[in-house]
Protein backbone atom coordinates (compact mmCIF):
# COMPACT_ATOMS: atom_id res chain seq x y z
CA UNK A 1 0.00 0.00 0.00
CA UNK A 2 1.52 3.29 -1.03
CA UNK A 3 0.95 6.88 -2.01
CA UNK A 4 2.63 8.78 -4.86
CA UNK A 5 5.03 6.75 -6.97
CA UNK A 6 7.95 7.60 -9.20
CA UNK A 7 8.55 5.24 -12.12
CA UNK A 8 11.67 5.75 -14.19
CA UNK A 9 11.33 4.80 -17.82
CA UNK A 10 13.36 4.30 -20.94
CA UNK A 11 12.36 3.36 -24.45
CA UNK A 12 12.89 -0.38 -24.80
CA UNK A 13 15.44 -1.73 -27.26
CA UNK A 14 12.64 -3.40 -29.22
CA UNK A 15 10.93 -0.05 -29.71
CA UNK A 16 14.18 1.61 -30.81
CA UNK A 17 14.65 -1.22 -33.30
CA UNK A 18 11.11 -0.64 -34.58
CA UNK A 19 11.84 3.08 -34.99
CA UNK A 20 15.06 2.34 -36.89
CA UNK A 21 13.20 -0.10 -39.13
CA UNK A 22 10.53 2.52 -39.81
CA UNK A 23 13.19 5.09 -40.73
CA UNK A 24 14.75 2.56 -43.09
CA UNK A 25 11.35 1.82 -44.60
CA UNK A 26 10.44 5.43 -45.39
CA UNK A 27 13.93 6.06 -46.84
CA UNK A 28 13.55 3.04 -49.13
CA UNK A 29 10.08 4.17 -50.12
CA UNK A 30 11.63 7.47 -51.21
CA UNK A 31 14.28 5.67 -53.23
CA UNK A 32 11.63 3.47 -54.82
CA UNK A 33 9.56 6.52 -55.83
CA UNK A 34 12.61 8.15 -57.40
CA UNK A 35 13.43 4.97 -59.33
CA UNK A 36 9.82 4.56 -60.47
CA UNK A 37 9.90 8.14 -61.81
CA UNK A 38 13.01 7.16 -63.81
CA UNK A 39 11.16 4.16 -65.22
CA UNK A 40 8.24 6.33 -66.30
CA UNK A 41 10.57 8.87 -67.92
CA UNK A 42 12.36 6.06 -69.78
CA UNK A 43 9.08 4.64 -71.08
CA UNK A 44 9.12 1.54 -68.89
CA UNK A 45 6.68 2.23 -66.02
CA UNK A 46 6.13 -1.51 -65.57
CA UNK A 47 9.58 -1.77 -63.95
CA UNK A 48 8.62 0.56 -61.07
CA UNK A 49 8.67 -0.90 -57.55
CA UNK A 50 6.96 -0.16 -54.24
CA UNK A 51 7.29 -1.48 -50.70
CA UNK A 52 3.69 -2.46 -50.12
CA UNK A 53 1.74 -2.21 -46.84
CA UNK A 54 3.54 -1.54 -43.57
CA UNK A 55 4.53 -4.57 -41.50
CA UNK A 56 4.24 -4.99 -37.74
CA UNK A 57 7.51 -5.40 -35.87
CA UNK A 58 11.08 -4.49 -36.70
CA UNK A 59 12.00 -7.98 -37.96
CA UNK A 60 9.10 -8.06 -40.43
CA UNK A 61 9.77 -4.48 -41.56
CA UNK A 62 13.48 -5.15 -42.08
CA UNK A 63 12.67 -8.34 -44.01
CA UNK A 64 10.35 -6.34 -46.28
CA UNK A 65 13.09 -3.72 -46.73
CA UNK A 66 15.63 -6.42 -47.63
CA UNK A 67 13.23 -7.77 -50.23
CA UNK A 68 12.62 -4.30 -51.69
CA UNK A 69 16.36 -3.68 -51.97
CA UNK A 70 16.72 -6.94 -53.93
CA UNK A 71 13.83 -5.96 -56.18
CA UNK A 72 15.32 -2.50 -56.71
CA UNK A 73 18.66 -3.99 -57.78
CA UNK A 74 16.93 -6.37 -60.19
CA UNK A 75 14.69 -3.61 -61.57
CA UNK A 76 17.64 -1.25 -62.04
CA UNK A 77 19.48 -3.93 -64.00
CA UNK A 78 16.37 -4.54 -66.13
CA UNK A 79 15.94 -0.81 -66.77
CA UNK A 80 19.60 -0.49 -67.79
CA UNK A 81 19.20 -3.40 -70.22
CA UNK A 82 15.98 -2.13 -71.76
CA UNK A 83 17.23 1.44 -72.00
CA UNK A 84 20.38 0.22 -73.75
CA UNK A 85 18.25 -1.73 -76.24
CA UNK A 86 16.11 1.37 -76.84
CA UNK A 87 19.20 3.52 -77.41
CA UNK A 88 20.71 0.96 -79.78
CA UNK A 89 17.59 1.01 -81.94
CA UNK A 90 17.57 4.81 -81.96
CA UNK A 91 21.32 4.97 -82.62
CA UNK A 92 21.06 2.49 -85.48
CA UNK A 93 18.38 4.60 -87.16
CA UNK A 94 20.41 7.77 -86.62
CA UNK A 95 23.64 6.18 -87.83
CA UNK A 96 21.92 4.78 -90.91
CA UNK A 97 20.65 8.25 -91.78
CA UNK A 98 24.15 9.71 -91.32
CA UNK A 99 25.70 6.92 -93.42
CA UNK A 100 23.16 7.55 -96.18
CA UNK A 101 24.11 11.21 -96.21
CA UNK A 102 27.80 10.27 -96.27
CA UNK A 103 27.25 7.94 -99.23
CA UNK A 104 25.35 10.64 -101.10
CA UNK A 105 28.16 13.12 -100.49
CA UNK A 106 30.83 10.66 -101.66
CA UNK A 107 28.84 9.88 -104.80
CA UNK A 108 28.51 13.59 -105.51
CA UNK A 109 32.25 14.10 -105.01
CA UNK A 110 33.08 11.17 -107.32
CA UNK A 111 30.77 12.52 -110.03
CA UNK A 112 32.39 15.94 -109.77
CA UNK A 113 35.85 14.43 -110.21
CA UNK A 114 34.68 12.44 -113.22
CA UNK A 115 33.38 15.60 -114.89
CA UNK A 116 36.67 17.45 -114.32
CA UNK A 117 39.14 14.71 -115.34
CA UNK A 118 38.79 12.11 -118.08
CA UNK A 119 40.57 9.48 -115.98
CA UNK A 120 40.06 10.65 -112.35
CA UNK A 121 42.24 9.26 -109.58
CA UNK A 122 40.53 6.98 -107.09
CA UNK A 123 38.86 8.64 -104.09
CA UNK A 124 41.05 8.72 -100.98
CA UNK A 125 40.57 5.71 -98.73
CA UNK A 126 38.21 6.47 -95.87
CA UNK A 127 38.17 4.28 -92.77
CA UNK A 128 34.63 3.32 -91.77
CA UNK A 129 34.24 4.40 -88.14
CA UNK A 130 30.49 3.78 -88.03
CA UNK A 131 30.68 0.60 -85.89
CA UNK A 132 33.11 2.20 -83.45
CA UNK A 133 30.98 5.33 -83.14
CA UNK A 134 27.84 3.29 -82.50
CA UNK A 135 29.66 1.13 -79.95
CA UNK A 136 30.85 4.22 -78.04
CA UNK A 137 27.46 5.94 -78.15
CA UNK A 138 25.71 2.74 -77.03
CA UNK A 139 27.50 2.99 -73.68
CA UNK A 140 25.72 6.28 -72.87
CA UNK A 141 23.72 5.96 -69.63
CA UNK A 142 21.26 8.52 -71.02
CA UNK A 143 20.62 9.79 -74.53
CA UNK A 144 22.57 12.91 -75.52
CA UNK A 145 21.63 14.62 -78.75
CA UNK A 146 24.85 16.64 -78.49
CA UNK A 147 27.11 13.56 -78.33
CA UNK A 148 25.10 11.72 -80.98
CA UNK A 149 25.49 14.69 -83.30
CA UNK A 150 29.24 14.68 -82.59
CA UNK A 151 29.38 10.99 -83.47
CA UNK A 152 27.53 11.53 -86.74
CA UNK A 153 29.80 14.45 -87.66
CA UNK A 154 32.82 12.23 -87.03
CA UNK A 155 31.79 10.04 -89.97
CA UNK A 156 32.38 12.94 -92.36
CA UNK A 157 35.85 13.80 -91.03
CA UNK A 158 39.13 12.97 -92.72
CA UNK A 159 40.71 9.71 -91.44
CA UNK A 160 43.35 11.29 -89.20
CA UNK A 161 40.91 13.77 -87.73
CA UNK A 162 38.26 11.05 -87.32
CA UNK A 163 40.60 9.03 -85.09
CA UNK A 164 41.19 12.04 -82.87
CA UNK A 165 37.49 12.82 -82.73
CA UNK A 166 36.70 9.21 -81.81
CA UNK A 167 39.03 9.36 -78.80
CA UNK A 168 37.48 12.67 -77.81
CA UNK A 169 33.98 11.22 -78.19
CA UNK A 170 34.86 8.25 -75.99
CA UNK A 171 36.18 10.57 -73.26
CA UNK A 172 33.09 12.77 -73.45
CA UNK A 173 30.79 9.75 -73.15
CA UNK A 174 32.71 8.54 -70.10
CA UNK A 175 32.36 11.96 -68.46
CA UNK A 176 28.66 12.15 -69.36
CA UNK A 177 28.07 8.74 -67.76
CA UNK A 178 29.93 9.78 -64.62
CA UNK A 179 27.77 12.88 -64.39
CA UNK A 180 24.57 10.94 -65.02
CA UNK A 181 25.42 8.40 -62.33
CA UNK A 182 26.20 11.22 -59.89
CA UNK A 183 22.88 12.94 -60.61
CA UNK A 184 20.97 9.69 -60.17
CA UNK A 185 22.71 9.03 -56.86
CA UNK A 186 21.87 12.54 -55.70
CA UNK A 187 18.22 12.10 -56.71
CA UNK A 188 18.05 8.80 -54.83
CA UNK A 189 19.58 10.31 -51.68
CA UNK A 190 17.29 13.34 -51.87
CA UNK A 191 14.28 11.04 -52.15
CA UNK A 192 15.47 8.88 -49.23
CA UNK A 193 15.99 11.90 -46.95
CA UNK A 194 12.61 13.26 -48.07
CA UNK A 195 11.05 10.07 -46.72
CA UNK A 196 12.94 10.22 -43.40
CA UNK A 197 12.05 13.90 -42.97
CA UNK A 198 8.35 12.97 -42.89
CA UNK A 199 8.98 11.37 -39.48
CA UNK A 200 9.92 14.77 -38.00
CA UNK A 201 7.34 16.81 -36.11
CA UNK A 202 8.26 19.80 -38.29
CA UNK A 203 9.77 18.58 -41.59
CA UNK A 204 9.16 21.87 -43.44
CA UNK A 205 12.66 23.42 -43.30
CA UNK A 206 14.31 20.14 -44.33
CA UNK A 207 11.85 19.64 -47.19
CA UNK A 208 12.52 23.19 -48.38
CA UNK A 209 16.26 22.49 -48.62
CA UNK A 210 15.57 19.23 -50.45
CA UNK A 211 13.29 21.01 -52.93
CA UNK A 212 16.08 23.50 -53.63
CA UNK A 213 18.58 20.65 -54.07
CA UNK A 214 16.23 18.94 -56.53
CA UNK A 215 15.72 22.15 -58.49
CA UNK A 216 19.49 22.64 -58.89
CA UNK A 217 20.27 19.04 -59.80
CA UNK A 218 21.80 20.29 -63.05
CA UNK A 219 24.58 21.75 -60.93
CA UNK A 220 25.57 18.64 -58.94
CA UNK A 221 28.08 20.41 -56.68
CA UNK A 222 25.49 22.97 -55.59
CA UNK A 223 22.79 20.32 -55.20
CA UNK A 224 25.10 18.17 -53.07
CA UNK A 225 25.92 21.09 -50.79
CA UNK A 226 22.19 21.68 -50.27
CA UNK A 227 21.68 17.98 -49.61
CA UNK A 228 24.46 18.03 -47.01
CA UNK A 229 22.81 21.01 -45.33
CA UNK A 230 19.47 19.18 -45.35
CA UNK A 231 21.07 16.09 -43.75
CA UNK A 232 22.66 18.18 -41.01
CA UNK A 233 19.40 20.03 -40.31
CA UNK A 234 17.44 16.77 -40.29
CA UNK A 235 19.80 15.19 -37.75
CA UNK A 236 19.70 18.26 -35.50
CA UNK A 237 15.92 18.41 -35.56
CA UNK A 238 15.60 14.68 -35.00
CA UNK A 239 17.88 14.84 -31.96
CA UNK A 240 16.05 17.90 -30.65
CA UNK A 241 12.61 16.35 -31.10
CA UNK A 242 13.44 12.87 -29.79
CA UNK A 243 12.95 13.61 -26.04
CA UNK A 244 9.51 15.14 -26.60
CA UNK A 245 8.56 12.40 -29.04
CA UNK A 246 9.66 9.82 -26.47
CA UNK A 247 7.60 11.59 -23.80
CA UNK A 248 4.50 11.49 -26.02
CA UNK A 249 5.15 7.83 -26.76
CA UNK A 250 5.40 7.02 -23.04
CA UNK A 251 2.29 9.09 -22.26
CA UNK A 252 0.35 7.12 -24.86
CA UNK A 253 1.66 3.87 -23.37
CA UNK A 254 0.63 5.02 -19.87
CA UNK A 255 -2.88 5.83 -21.06
CA UNK A 256 -3.25 2.55 -22.99
CA UNK A 257 -1.88 0.46 -20.11
CA UNK A 258 -4.30 2.01 -17.62
CA UNK A 259 -7.20 1.73 -20.04
CA UNK A 260 -6.36 -1.95 -20.42
CA UNK A 261 -6.98 -2.25 -16.66
CA UNK A 262 -10.39 -0.59 -16.99
CA UNK A 263 -9.43 3.04 -16.35
CA UNK A 264 -11.19 5.77 -18.33
CA UNK A 265 -9.68 9.08 -19.42
CA UNK A 266 -11.18 11.76 -17.17
CA UNK A 267 -12.79 14.92 -18.51
CA UNK A 268 -10.54 17.37 -16.69
CA UNK A 269 -8.27 20.16 -17.83
CA UNK A 270 -4.77 20.54 -16.41
CA UNK A 271 -2.09 23.16 -16.76
CA UNK A 272 0.54 21.07 -18.52
CA UNK A 273 0.46 18.65 -21.42
CA UNK A 274 2.59 16.25 -19.35
CA UNK A 275 -0.37 15.45 -17.07
CA UNK A 276 -2.88 12.67 -17.61
CA UNK A 277 -5.92 11.90 -15.44
CA UNK A 278 -7.80 8.61 -15.60
CA UNK A 279 -10.77 7.28 -13.62
CA UNK A 280 -10.33 3.85 -11.99
CA UNK A 281 -13.11 1.30 -12.49
CA UNK A 282 -15.90 1.52 -9.94
CA UNK A 283 -14.67 4.72 -8.29
CA UNK A 284 -16.44 8.03 -8.84
CA UNK A 285 -14.63 9.98 -6.12
CA UNK A 286 -10.97 9.44 -7.03
CA UNK A 287 -8.78 9.38 -10.09
CA UNK A 288 -5.17 8.63 -10.99
CA UNK A 289 -2.95 11.44 -12.22
CA UNK A 290 0.18 10.59 -14.21
CA UNK A 291 2.79 13.20 -15.09
CA UNK A 292 5.31 12.09 -17.72
CA UNK A 293 8.39 14.30 -17.67
CA UNK A 294 12.18 14.16 -17.33
CA UNK A 295 12.43 10.39 -17.67
CA UNK A 296 9.93 9.68 -14.90
CA UNK A 297 6.25 8.85 -14.56
CA UNK A 298 4.84 10.47 -11.44
CA UNK A 299 1.76 8.40 -10.55
CA UNK A 300 -0.57 9.38 -7.73
CA UNK A 301 -4.14 9.28 -6.53
CA UNK A 302 -6.18 12.51 -6.69
CA UNK A 303 -9.64 13.48 -5.45
CA UNK A 304 -12.48 14.41 -7.76
CA UNK A 305 -14.82 15.51 -4.94
CA UNK A 306 -14.09 17.45 -1.80
CA UNK A 307 -15.95 15.28 0.68
CA UNK A 308 -13.83 12.12 0.77
CA UNK A 309 -12.44 10.83 4.06
CA UNK A 310 -9.08 9.27 4.83
CA UNK A 311 -10.45 5.73 4.51
CA UNK A 312 -11.71 6.42 0.99
CA UNK A 313 -8.40 8.02 0.08
CA UNK A 314 -6.53 5.01 1.43
CA UNK A 315 -8.79 2.60 -0.46
CA UNK A 316 -8.14 4.43 -3.73
CA UNK A 317 -4.38 4.30 -3.10
CA UNK A 318 -4.57 0.57 -2.30
CA UNK A 319 -6.39 -0.06 -5.60
CA UNK A 320 -3.69 1.82 -7.54
CA UNK A 321 -0.96 -0.10 -5.71
CA UNK A 322 -2.64 -3.41 -6.60
CA UNK A 323 -2.72 -2.41 -10.28
CA UNK A 324 0.92 -1.36 -10.36
CA UNK A 325 2.49 -4.71 -11.48
CA UNK A 326 0.00 -5.09 -14.32
CA UNK A 327 0.50 -1.44 -15.25
CA UNK A 328 4.29 -1.74 -15.55
CA UNK A 329 3.87 -4.99 -17.50
CA UNK A 330 1.56 -3.13 -19.88
CA UNK A 331 4.20 -0.45 -20.36
CA UNK A 332 6.82 -3.10 -21.17
CA UNK A 333 4.50 -4.70 -23.72
CA UNK A 334 4.17 -1.30 -25.39
CA UNK A 335 7.90 -0.66 -25.67
CA UNK A 336 8.56 1.16 -22.39
CA UNK A 337 10.90 -0.36 -19.81
CA UNK A 338 9.69 0.87 -16.39
CA UNK A 339 11.13 0.58 -12.89
CA UNK A 340 9.49 1.83 -9.70
CA UNK A 341 12.13 4.01 -8.04
CA UNK A 342 10.08 6.00 -5.55
CA UNK A 343 7.07 5.20 -3.33
CA UNK A 344 5.64 7.38 -0.60
CA UNK A 345 3.76 5.52 2.15
CA UNK A 346 -0.01 5.87 2.04
CA UNK A 347 -1.33 8.73 4.13
CA UNK A 348 1.85 10.78 4.09
CA UNK A 349 0.59 12.91 1.18
CA UNK A 350 -3.09 13.76 1.07
CA UNK A 351 -4.59 13.43 -2.42
CA UNK A 352 -5.12 16.79 -4.08
CA UNK A 353 -8.48 17.89 -5.42
CA UNK A 354 -9.07 18.17 -9.17
CA UNK A 355 -12.20 19.49 -10.84
CA UNK A 356 -14.05 18.08 -13.82
CA UNK A 357 -15.05 20.26 -16.74
CA UNK A 358 -18.54 21.72 -16.32
CA UNK A 359 -20.73 22.60 -19.29
CA UNK A 360 -20.65 26.35 -19.92
CA UNK A 361 -17.62 26.92 -17.68
CA UNK A 362 -15.06 29.24 -19.22
CA UNK A 363 -11.60 27.99 -20.12
CA UNK A 364 -9.93 30.66 -18.00
CA UNK A 365 -12.01 29.69 -14.96
CA UNK A 366 -11.23 26.00 -15.45
CA UNK A 367 -7.53 26.78 -15.80
CA UNK A 368 -7.54 28.93 -12.66
CA UNK A 369 -9.47 26.37 -10.63
CA UNK A 370 -7.23 23.54 -11.74
CA UNK A 371 -4.09 25.54 -10.98
CA UNK A 372 -5.30 26.41 -7.51
CA UNK A 373 -6.43 22.93 -6.57
CA UNK A 374 -3.88 20.72 -8.28
CA UNK A 375 -0.69 22.55 -7.29
CA UNK A 376 1.68 20.30 -5.40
Amino acid sequence: MSGPKGISYRIAAEQRAAEAAQARRVALEGRARAFTARCVAAGHPELGVSLGPARAGSAETNAACDELERRLLAAEAALTERSAADRNRELFAGMQSALDKLAQREQAEAAARTERVADPPPAPARHDHADEVQRVLATLAERSTELEAAGHALLFAAPERARLLLRDLSARVTEANRRTEGVRQLQSEIAALHGRAQLLDDPGPVLELLARAESTIGDPAHAESLLDAARELHDRRRDHETPERDRRFVAAAVTASLQELGYIVADVELETSESLVLLPPGNATHAVRAVVADGEIDLRTVRLVAGTDRAEDRGAEQALCADLPAFTSGLQARGVAATVTRQVPAGVVSPRLLTRKVAGETRSHRRRTTRERSAD
